[in-house]
């Protein structure tokens, strides 16, 4: 399930508390491809197959870009990366850079949790497969995050302010 955080520009921002990295992903009815940002830590990666299985489950309920944050945000990045290049092989729909299939992927472990929000939201990372101008935004994180009402918050209040300055223009 997921938490409705705001819209901007069109666009809608949800939040998925995960349960675990090895529960099913969120379906959200209504929208086929969404951006993902993930926040996590290296103690919250220990077991490999549970992020495989998140990512796998991530991508099959439509993840075409990928934003991650927290400490482990190049390891989850870089897991992402032959997850894609592996069911890519199967799958050229998934990947296949002959035909511009992709998924947009990229790491911030260094950056505090608004600048994250700020890459995914303010910048946006785009991918062929979805409407840029109407997408779905989900910020994920585990339930055990102590971070999650700092991400639940500065989410909220950035796209506020950008709906204030959308507003005032």
């Amino acid at each position: 399930m997921t938490q409705l955080l705001g819209e901007y520009l069109g666009a809608t921002y949800r939040l998925a508390v995960l349960s675990s990295l090895d529960a099913p992903f969120p379906h959200i009815d209504s929208c086929r491809y969404f951006r993902l940002v993930i926040f996590l830590d290296d103690s919250q990666i220990a077991d490999s197959d549970a992020l495989n299985a998140f990512i796998n489950s991530s991508l099959d309920a439509g993840a075409r870009s990928v934003l991650c944050g927290g400490s482990a945000g190049e390891q989850v990045h870089n897991a992402f990366d032959d997850v894609i290049v592996e069911r890519g092989e199967v799958n050229k729909e998934l990947y296949d850079p002959e035909k511009g299939h992709f998924i947009a992927t990229a790491w911030h472990d260094d950056e505090p949790v608004d600048e994250v929000l700020w890459q995914a939201v303010g910048l946006g990372m785009g991918c062929d497969d979805f409407d840029s101008h109407t997408p779905t935004i989900i910020v994920a994180v585990l339930a055990t995050d102590p971070r999650i009402v700092e991400i639940k918050r500065l989410a909220t209040d950035f796209i506020s302010s950008m709906n204030a300055v959308v507003d005032h223009a």
